[in-house]
């Protein structure tokens, strides 16, 4: 368990504790939250994605996600740039569940929200440098080598 992957069972346990602290919030009588669809739609799917992204990690069968390719790095830094911004527009929804609400627990959802946005983040800037290097080393990687025409001593044996 290196960094980035290292990351996911923390974004579940925050997804977890986002969705405790969501839950747990009530509104005053005669109010209601406003964007609580959004919110739950995106937690569960969060949830649901990470559950199935984990198990596959912890079958060492992460491939089957990119059907076979090596583009693992690109698949993660685009479900964490989503995840990201779901987790910026829930703290917004969550910090406005809090003028109607009759306990603190909107607040400590929109910090759980703000936590998750920051490791999303984070992820998908690591993967980045992880692709940028992958990139970047078959860019230039020259397997014969460079062997000027006369020049005997740099050539191979066998030719």
């Amino acid at each position: 368990m290196t960094l980035p992957n290292a990351l996911k069972p923390a974004l579940f346990l925050l997804v977890i504790l986002t969705m405790i602290l969501g839950g747990a919030s009530s509104p005053e009588k005669g109010h209601s939250f406003s964007g609580g669809w959004f919110f739950w739609l995106n937690t569960i799917v969060q949830l649901i994605f990470l559950i199935v992204v984990i198990g596959f990690f912890l079958l060492e069968i992460e491939r089957l996600m990119t059907c076979g390719r090596d583009s693992w790095p690109i698949a993660e830094m685009v479900y964490s740039g989503v995840f990201f911004v779901c987790n910026i527009v829930n703290i917004f929804i969550t910090a406005n569940w809090h003028g109607v609400s009759t306990n603190g627990t909107p607040v400590a959802a929109a910090l759980a929200s703000f936590a998750l946005a920051i490791l999303y983040a984070l992820g998908g800037v690591m993967m980045y440098r992880i692709w940028r290097g992958i990139v970047k080393a078959g860019v230039t990687q020259n397997p014969t080598g460079s062997t000027q025409p006369g020049n005997i001593q740099g050539m191979h044996p066998g030719i």
